[in-house]
């Protein structure tokens, strides 16, 4: 960990000296002042059996570099071989707020840095099946509703004006850091909308977005 906000504060550091050098009307003009994104990573898991995702932000400069932003969506997991001989599946809402800085290295690339608090309310269900030669089967079902967690996110990323549309493609590079989840045995959460699968309390995400400049 403090390995991480070491290489942030180098990262930020040098987005703070190229902010205190006179900055030209092209480079100011490509950080988008309010904008609107969709994260088209996510998009693509719609037409699979395994997960559903949306999720969708709002941005808005204040400032030159500094960003508050919103992000909400909806993740409903569906996958085949958690449970051998069974059946799992998890739904529920999110957010992540947080600040990002936004440096522009032109006027068509952007490198940008920030912090997010995520939060969800999910519910889950599994079923399982275990067969014997010798007695019964034995069934099961665990049903929960009203679910919660909540995780830090560190964020490093960039992106590129499309022409001189006020469309952007980029990526977001992220560190998530859980910090309070509930857990239950013999049958665990095995992902958290939002977050991602619970095998530990740090993993690392890619987001791919796209974005559109309401106001630039």
């Amino acid at each position: 960990m403090r390995k991480l906000f070491f290489i942030c504060s180098l990262v930020l550091g040098h987005f703070l000296a190229s902010g205190q050098d006179s900055v030209n009307v092209s480079r100011m003009n490509n950080l988008p002042r309010l904008f609107v994104l969709v994260d088209y990573g996510k998009l693509a898991t719609l037409p699979t059996d395994f997960e559903d995702k949306l999720e969708a932000g709002i941005g808005i400069r204040i400032g030159k570099h500094i960003t508050p932003v919103l992000y909400a969506g909806k993740s409903t997991l569906l996958p085949g071989s958690v449970i051998e001989n069974g059946q799992y599946s998890s739904e529920g809402w999110y957010i992540r707020t947080g600040i990002e800085y936004y440096a522009s290295l032109d006027g068509k690339n952007n490198l940008l840095m920030g912090l997010r608090y995520g939060y969800t309310v999910f519910s889950e269900s599994a079923s399982y099946v275990i067969s014997s030669p010798l007695f019964e089967d034995v069934t099961g079902f665990v049903e929960r509703t009203d679910l919660s967690a909540n995780w830090a996110e560190v964020v490093l990323g960039s992106e590129m004006r499309l022409g001189d549309s006020k469309f952007y493609l980029g990526g977001y590079l992220t560190l998530r850091v859980l910090i309070n989840r509930e857990e239950f045995d013999p049958i665990d959460t095995y992902s958290i909308p939002g977050y991602g699968r619970t095998f530990d309390k740090t993993i690392p995400a890619l987001q791919l977005y796209l974005k559109f400049a309401l106001i630039r």
